[in-house]
């Protein structure tokens, strides 16, 4: 992939999606039904960072390349400035397949302008404004200040940074309402109604039940060069932090997920219930076992990880399955702490994921113990 190769681009949403405010003109999308999961990437690169983001509104922009959309996701007050983001067009289609997304502008078919420029390409944009009752002056071809202020007034009215200059966002856009696409739409989240649609890669090659976990709040992740994944039903018990000459400095989250793997005697694949822990800052591997503290305890063993190093610390993920009776547990709402048994040294994290969530989980999970 290849980023954009205009230089005058601006790459950067300033203050443009502020969390409930979500400017109503120009591609801007409303999901009705589940929220959709995006993996957000950074950029066009093949090293790009990647965001897994749960949105209920965001905006197209448009295409780029042959499979990437440009796209702009809600922020919340603390982030309210986004660079780039872009999402793979498959994953987008296969959500949302009521999107046509074939329609949109390519980002690499756009020009863009600045003031100064003069051209017919020029001419065309004032020609859209002037049609949008942006733009009062002469249609001549001349980017002067009243084509800029014209496209002020556009960007304002979209909730771009209003800069004056036809860059590429705001050319996609005026691109998008030319070419006659909704303003606002809705579509809704797709609904998955056998295991076949939602589980492609695992769905005839496993004998456990996979009809408890079609409904939209189980992700599905899988990677086809591990042959594994996880279906995540976005359930975070807790988490923590700790600092002590045992465990150097360390803190995660604890979360309820279902590990899927392909065993190597079977060939089948296999969904294992587990407490999930994602530690950031131990300096060797830490997770060995779990106990749960509710009305009664139940030890858990056979915790395994895996981890790499950042620096002088490790990111480390691991998983402790979980047994019928500690999902008997957890499913009766009486777990008030988790403790991590580490190599060195134990920590003990309070529970606080929603009580009505934990439940449903377990109810799905029964056939897998």
């Amino acid at each position: 992939m290849k980023k954009y190769n205009a230089a005058a681009l601006i790459g950067s949403l300033a203050g443009s999606f502020l969390l409930g405010c979500m400017p109503a003109l120009a591609q801007t999308v409303t999901i009705s039904g589940p929220p959709c999961i995006l993996n957000v990437l950074s950029s066009r690169e093949d090293d790009a960072q990647v965001t897994e983001i749960e949105v209920e509104t965001f905006r197209i922009y448009g295409q780029a390349g042959d499979d990437l959309m440009l796209i702009g996701t809600p922020a919340d007050e603390e982030d309210a400035e986004k660079g780039e983001e872009y999402v793979r067009k498959d994953e987008l289609a296969a959500q949302l397949p009521e999107l046509e997304l074939d329609k949109y502008p390519n980002a690499d078919d756009i020009v863009t302008f600045s003031q100064g420029a003069y051209s017919e390409d020029v001419k065309e944009l004032q020609q859209t404004l002037a049609d949008m009752k942006y733009l009062d002056g002469a249609v001549d071809g001349a980017y002067g200040g009243g084509t800029a202020e014209a496209v002020r007034k556009f960007q304002e009215s979209v909730g771009l940074e209003p800069n004056g200059q036809a860059d590429l966002y705001t050319m996609l856009l005026l691109t998008a309402v030319k070419a006659g696409l909704a303003q606002e739409i809705t579509v809704s989240s797709k609904e998955f109604t056998s295991p076949e649609e939602k589980f492609p890669q695992i769905a005839d090659q496993t004998s456990a039940d996979l009809v408890p976990f079609l409904e939209g709040k189980w992700r599905f992740r899988y990677d086809p060069f591990t042959e594994s994944g996880e279906i995540d039903p976005g359930i975070e018990l807790g988490g923590f932090a700790d600092e002590s000459r045992d465990i150097d400095r360390i803190n995660g989250t604890i979360s309820l997920k279902v590990l899927v793997a392909r065993n190597e005697e079977t060939g089948m694949f296999e969904l294992t219930p587990g407490l999930v822990v994602e530690t950031e800052g131990a300096y060797r591997p830490y997770l060995q076992g779990a106990v749960l503290v509710g009305d009664k305890t139940v030890r858990l063993e056979g915790g395994f990880s895996s981890g790499e190093v950042s620096g002088i610390s490790m990111l480390e993920s691991g998983c402790v399955p979980l047994t019928k009776e500690a999902m008997e547990l957890l499913a009766g709402g009486s777990v008030s702490a988790v403790r991590l048994l580490g190599r060195n040294a134990s920590i003990d994290v309070e529970v606080s994921a929603d009580p009505e969530k934990t439940p449903a989980f377990m109810e799905a999970c029964t056939t897998l113990a």
